[in-house]
């Protein structure tokens, strides 16, 4: 018990130092050091891109990574990404021969604590990067725009708010009102790059070990439902009750004869053998904790409508063009979603929401989440009609 004390205070004095750093420093040292055109900068030969959060982070930062790709063709390219996120790089449109991949998981012991940290810089600082992407925003932003300034690349392409990410040297101002999509494509449009595309497309892989289920749902001729209940962190404010999932998927069983694919990562298993159990219905097929990212993509790919909260498998299925019903409580849908993509968002409008937009210092603290209890069974399933009808 001492030791975990010990380590969070570590931890958190880290933080502070970080935050002391960035907040009267950097921006004195930085802030009027600023470059608008790199398109036509010589010898960016060997460059990096960071993104270590999850999966709609990662996909959100497709069409950026396709963007820079073009505008320096002949550059190499590091990735560095977080390992559950790994797997989502087969699906991308381009293959790069010089694309290498690196993990950086800050809430891993591999990551965490001053000495591990330093540890990753000095081996990005051995690379001699060029130029540095790094579209970092929320928690981990203060201390994360200091290790990337210490990466020693001459070149910073970042989000600032207020006094965190004064380092970057090619920035915009991270705004709660606009989608991250089009603001992780707008870094670059400051810079001087010219926007190649600004739409996230994705490479289809093989058919999956599932085919031959979804060739058989489909000889029904019913709506293919996919319904994802859960979610990666947050959970009491960013997951609606798992009552309302079974009452929900039992209503789109009896009045619309729908096939439910249930969703969900081994971590969510318990959800999905609750919702199982409760609905008792063989329509209902349960694959969560079953498949991986390619059979995902497939079962996604196949289904008419998704439905589920702001997590990987919602941000995959926009990724994929497929109607969707997003459920969001404290995160702010406007940042989340782009604008390219066909859904219905259900959201409460209380005055305390949203409570999370990205931001260097919040997180998501409400204990009772009105905005998610108080969406209805009847509301989410009103929504798939509509979009089953084409009427949205």
């Amino acid at each position: 018990m001492e030791k975990v004390i010990v380590l969070l205070t570590y931890s958190k004095l880290i933080k502070i130092i970080f935050e002391l750093i960035s907040k009267n420093v950097l921006p004195f040292l930085y802030s009027k050091k600023l470059i608008n055109n790199i398109g036509k900068k010589e010898g960016i030969k060997n460059i990096l891109i960071i993104e270590g959060g999850g999966i709609g982070d990662l996909l959100r930062t497709f069409p950026a990574i396709e963007t820079i790709m073009d505008n320096f063709p002949k550059a190499l390219f590091t990735l560095l990404i977080s390992p559950r996120t790994v797997d989502l790089l087969s699906f991308f449109p381009r293959k790069q021969p010089s694309f290498e991949v690196m993990y950086y998981a800050p809430s891993s012991i591999k990551h965490q604590g001053l000495f591990a940290k330093w540890r990753l810089i000095s081996t990005l600082r051995k690379r001699r990067f060029d130029l540095v992407y790094l579209p970092k925003r929320g928690q981990g932003m203060v201390e994360e725009s200091l290790m990337w300034l210490l990466i020693g690349a001459q070149l910073r392409i970042g989000f600032y708010k207020d006094w965190v990410g004064q380092c970057n040297n090619i920035k915009t101002e991270l705004k709660f009102d606009t989608p991250l999509l089009q603001q992780n494509i707008e870094l670059l449009r400051v810079g001087g790059l010219n926007i190649t595309t600004d739409e996230i497309t994705l490479a289809k892989p093989p058919l999956s070990t599932y085919s031959n289920l979804i060739d058989k749902i489909r000889a029904n001729k019913n709506p293919i439902i996919s319904v994802h209940p859960g979610t990666l962190w947050a959970t009491s404010q960013r997951r609606w009750p798992t009552d309302n999932f079974t009452l929900l998927i039992k209503m789109l069983i009896d009045k619309l004869h729908a096939t439910i694919l249930l969703l969900g990562s081994p971590d969510e298993q318990h959800l999905s053998v609750t919702i199982e159990s409760g609905v008792n219905h063989k329509n209902l097929f349960n694959m969560a904790g079953k498949t991986t990212f390619l059979e995902l993509y497939y079962l996604l790919s196949s289904s008419s409508i998704f439905i589920g909260g702001d997590s990987g498998p919602l941000h995959l299925a926009l990724a994929l063009k497929i109607p969707s019903v997003a459920i969001f409580g404290s995160t702010s849908p406007v940042q989340v979603i782009g604008s390219h993509q066909h859904v219905y968002v259900i959201k409460k409008d209380l005055p305390c929401s949203p409570c999370y937009v990205h931001q260097y210092e919040t997180l998501p603290v409400c204990k009772h989440a009105r905005c998610l209890s108080e969406i209805t069974v009847t509301e989410v399933f009103n929504a798939v009609e509509v979009l089953l009808t084409n009427e949205y």
